[in-house]
């Protein structure tokens, strides 16, 4: 009787143990929900990576910090965004899908030239986010967070602060989206540019999957599939 017992745990803790390996069955891609068409353009490009590579795949639009949280502790097993300290602890880079300027932007009328033209100002930042360490330093800089490039982009049309920091193409998306266009603005003051890299979590992405989605990955992008893709969005969205 002893023994049937015994063998009974055993199996089970083996199924358990071989369950645990199994790598997921349909890939969760968190995409960061900064403005909805280049929310839409990741979901395409990583979606067209996935079927390259036979996979399944549920698309996730959720705040950024969400798809942070997730990668890290493996609800999330991929995404495409910023690459910072903090994300590469728990993701797999596999490569750049797009570069793009990282600017701090004002209402008409009111142009910044360099950081030290920010000292004293408040410009409005996305929480979690790091997009310039020069800008994350500098102490002199006043810095108010939000939720979201919608939130940011009213307080500085409004003048409740004085710039809003970002990637270039995903402010003008929002401020359009807003009723606001390009010439609402000042001239950018362009820090640098920075890629979005498609990133895997390390904690529920298995070695074997992960070279598949590295293989594909690296399918679509040398043949011009990702670019092509991304041309057939407005040219406002590629500055």
């Amino acid at each position: 009787m002893k023994a049937l017992v015994l063998s009974f745990i055993l199996s089970v803790l083996f199924c358990l143990q071989v369950s645990a390996k199994q790598p997921p069955v349909v890939i969760k891609v968190g995409t960061v929900a900064i403005a909805k068409k280049w929310s839409d353009i990741y979901s395409e490009v990583s979606r067209l990576i996935l079927e390259k590579a036979q996979l399944k795949s549920r698309i996730m639009v959720t705040p950024y910090l969400r798809v942070k949280n997730g990668l890290e502790d493996g609800t999330i097993h991929m995404s495409i965004m910023f690459r910072s300290a903090d994300v590469d602890t728990y993701t797999v880079a596999i490569g750049k899908v797009r570069e793009k300027k990282i600017v701090v932007l004002g209402k008409r009328g009111n142009h910044f030239n360099s950081l030290s033209s920010l000292h004293g100002k408040t410009v409005a930042t996305q929480r979690g986010t790091h997009y310039d360490a020069d800008f994350d330093k500098d102490d002199k800089i006043l810095k108010q967070s939000s939720n979201s490039y919608e939130q940011n982009i009213l307080l500085v049309l409004k003048g409740r602060v004085d710039g809003v920091i970002g990637d270039y193409q995903s402010i003008l998306t929002v401020a359009k989206g807003l009723g606001h266009s390009p010439s609402d603005f000042d001239r950018p003051l362009v820090l640098s540019r920075k890629s979005s890299w498609l990133l895997l979590s390390s904690s529920s992405v298995t070695p074997e999957l992960r070279k598949k989605i590295e293989i594909a990955y690296q399918s679509v992008l040398n043949s011009g599939q990702i670019e092509k893709l991304i041309n057939t969005y407005p040219s406002w969205l590629k500055d």
